[in-house]
């Protein structure tokens, strides 16, 4: 799809954009005004029958007849398993990708709780560097609010590194027109 000529066109570089959240993992390439999907991952939610793997202990002695000491489930952590298998996946997938398409950037949009396990494991490859990341759950929103969400964040850095004066002559401007930046 043709991007907006008021977002970011990577016209010089193609930007690969990996979008995850708890099960789900979507990958875009922009380059030349033009975003395109490219791969969607999605895996199954596991599932466990009432009381699978449930267990009790109770005792005699002086204990009350049927009480029971500890009680508790021994069926594995259903989002410890998932996200570890999406971000197998994901790897996976990346190197498919690596093999096909020439990327120069990588933006992460991901939540907290996939960065921390997700961002060091794809860090590890030399050949991916990852620009920037955005904590979040992204994967509802419409390709184009990424790029809104790029752009704004790249608007911000401008903002902040070149609206320094630099000479004593706009620092003077600067102090008659009460603005905290040159180009407000």
């Amino acid at each position: 799809m043709q991007i907006s000529k008021k977002l970011p066109q990577f016209n010089l570089k193609t930007a690969l954009f990996i979008v995850t959240s708890k099960k789900e993992a979507l990958f875009f390439v922009a380059n030349q005004g033009k975003l395109k999907k490219i791969r969607e991952l999605q895996i199954e939610k596991p599932t466990y029958s009432d009381k699978e793997g449930y267990f009790e202990t109770s005792g005699k002695g002086n204990a009350p007849k049927g009480q029971t000491f500890k009680s508790g489930a021994t069926q594995k952590d259903k989002d410890r398993l998932m996200k570890k298998e999406l971000i197998f996946k994901i790897l996976k997938e990346m190197n498919r990708i690596k093999k096909n398409t020439h990327f120069d950037l990588v933006y992460l949009f991901s939540p907290d709780y996939m960065l921390g396990d997700l961002e060091p494991k794809l860090k590890k490859d030399e050949s991916i560097k990852i620009h920037k990341r955005f904590e979040g759950n992204y994967i509802k929103s419409h390709p184009f609010e990424l790029l809104k969400i790029l752009n704004q964040n790249i608007e911000k850095k401008l903002k902040s590194k070149r609206g320094k004066p630099v000479t004593e002559e706009e620092r003077k401007i600067l102090d008659k027109s009460n603005l905290d930046n040159i180009y407000d």
